[in-house]
């Protein structure tokens, strides 16, 4: 099942003997982890062990398993990084260059044992799912599905999908499973979020869940006694973000708001931008982010202007097309051809070259010449 619907499931079932943990969202994960601990019980009810599967003493592990606990109800044992201790699962072997070596006598051969390594993790796994003690469970946290045999034995285990959450916004009229998750979480923190709240904070943040979450306290904490998080705390508060600086300047420009827009300009050529989870600081690099990320906003102002096919919320859709209105299809073309330009100028710059900076202003200057209304 998918993480977004495990925690439903989990209030109104029985204690698993097994919970696997499978996909690259560590977020996800230990959510999923702390929701199975509160599920087996108070922290003086259950014995806690968790093991690395990078440096694994097998035989401990199993102990830990099959010991009764003396003073708590039940044992839960967590095996972190559990792809590690299960065979390696390989294709066609690769040629290598000992294939094109002239053949050696079978005299000069080393004795090879062919019969493969027993994997003694999988054989203990495979008789504990044949009769686990009803006092223990196992979570395996892992990247990859267990091997064929171990998940046939496994049918009755618990399987939580623990994947990066997608970020579209609101496809088909309904809430991205990100935008799900951000509603459910800030909760936690006994508030609420208005949807055009929601399409902001996603539009700046991204799928990134612990950013999210650290967001959504800041935001709690920030509205004190008031119930609801609006655009305008998302506007105020999480401008902190470099991120977020880069679309708010972005927005800056297509708005036509010239000077802000060029004082968040040398803001972030002098700071530098957070950009995929690196602080970029070079002249060059900062410049490709912003044509990369205008070249995202120019697809969309099109889409809204000429074919009015964009599959994001209301509320970013009415922003978009009131950025677009104020250009003609023709003048998005030009802008289209002066932002290649600007971007084979920056390639030519050296990296902490100004010409980057400079490349990235004239192109702003052309977007407000053929803008209908701008101000200062």
């Amino acid at each position: 099942m998918k993480y977004t619907d495990f925690e439903k499931f989990l209030s109104g079932s029985k204690i698993s003997h097994l919970y696997l943990l499978i996909g690259t969202e560590q977020f996800l994960k230990h959510e999923a982890l702390a929701a199975i601990k509160k599920h087996l019980g108070k922290p003086d009810q259950v014995f806690f062990k968790e093991y690395n599967g990078d440096a694994l003493e097998v035989e401990k592990f199993w102990d830990d398993v099959y010991s009764q606990p003396l003073f708590e109800d039940r044992n839960l044992i967590i095996l972190h990084t559990a792809d590690a201790v299960f065979p390696k699962r390989s294709g066609a072997r690769k040629k290598t260059a000992d294939d094109d070596a002239p053949e050696s006598s079978a005299e000069d051969q080393p004795e090879v044992n062919e019969k493969p390594t027993k994997n003694v993790f999988q054989q203990r796994l495979e008789e504990y799912l044949g009769k686990p003690p009803p006092y223990s469970s196992i979570v395996l946290e892992m990247e990859k599905a267990l091997p064929k045999k171990v998940s046939d034995l496994a049918k009755d285990a618990v399987l939580v999908e623990c994947n990066e959450l997608r970020a579209d916004s609101w496809t088909k009229g309904r809430p991205s499973e990100v935008m799900q998750w951000v509603s459910k979480r800030i909760v936690q923190y006994h508030k609420k979020i208005s949807a055009p709240a929601l399409a902001l904070l996603v539009d700046y943040i991204g799928s990134n869940l612990m950013d999210l979450d650290a967001q959504l306290q800041k935001l709690a904490t920030y509205l004190g006694s008031r119930e609801t998080i609006e655009e305008a705390d998302i506007e105020a508060m999480v401008p902190a973000s470099r991120k977020m600086n880069m679309f708010a300047f972005l927005d800056a420009v297509w708005d036509g708001d010239k000077a802000k827009a060029t004082q968040m300009l040398y803001q972030m050529f002098d700071r530098g931008i957070e950009a995929e989870g690196r602080l970029l600081m070079k002249s060059k690099e900062i410049a490709q982010q912003v044509i990369y990320l205008s070249r995202v906003k120019l697809v969309q102002l099109w889409k809204s202007s000429v074919t009015k096919d964009l599959s994001v919320h209301p509320f970013i859709q009415s922003r978009i097309a009131a950025q677009a209105s104020a250009f003609t299809p023709q003048h998005l073309a030009m802008i289209w051809r002066e932002l290649l330009t600007a971007d084979l100028e920056v390639k030519r710059s050296d990296l902490n070259s100004a010409e980057s900076q400079v490349a990235i202003q004239k192109w702003m200057q052309v977007i407000w010449q053929y803008r209908k209304k701008t101000f200062s």
